[in-house]
């Protein structure tokens, strides 16, 4: 049973990191949902929920492994040094984190620098992928019907103003973004 145990925790343990990572390093949701963002075929929910689900999974193989191995933990317990290191590195990384301390603060300001640097425009207000083209339309000064028609003549399918930009947009094999451009250029012209 350790074994099953130890192979599932280390399963979760090495699908946790690898998503952890990308967790870290994806664009901002609104730029993510914007453009559609993917990496390695998986778009940002999918890898949010990959994190989440095997977080959970983590934490039930987390909770039988102590289970099965509740002598070397409570020995470890007995131990007042092993127990007093264990609780101040602990206390010490969770304080220095919450008040934003060196070398904890660099973690987090890598992380926002990297966020910050996918190289694609923000969508004009945040979560308009998930707009109707009605109120996208008007936003840019245009008819709901007028956008229909610039969409239609740039054979984008649509079907009604109520759609939002990303259903528009994942019909039509493109981003949000590319969908709002062909609005944007359209009106400007």
């Amino acid at each position: 049973m350790r074994t099953w145990v130890s192979m599932f925790l280390f399963a979760s343990l090495l699908v946790l990191f690898v998503t952890g990572i990308v967790l870290y390093i994806e664009p901002p949701g609104r730029i993510a949902y914007w453009t559609n963002w993917h990496l390695l075929g998986l778009d940002k929910h999918q890898w949010d929920a990959l994190h989440t689900i095997f977080g959970f999974l983590f934490l039930i193989f987390s909770i039988w492994h102590l289970f099965l191995n509740w002598r070397p933990l409570s020995w470890g317990l007995k131990k007042p040094v092993v127990l007093g290191v264990v609780i101040f590195i602990s206390l010490f990384v969770f304080w220095g984190t919450v008040t934003y301390r060196v070398p904890f603060r660099y973690v987090i300001d890598w992380q926002q620098i990297i966020k910050n640097s996918w190289p694609v425009p923000p969508p004009p207000i945040p979560h308009a992928e998930a707009m109707p083209l009605g109120r996208v339309a008007r936003l840019l000064g245009l008819h709901p019907q007028e956008a229909l028609k610039i969409l239609r003549q740039a054979n984008i399918k649509v079907s009604s103003p109520q759609e939002t930009m990303g259903q528009i947009a994942k019909q039509n094999g493109k981003t949000p973004n590319e969908v709002f451009e062909i609005l944007r250029k359209q009106k400007n012209n």
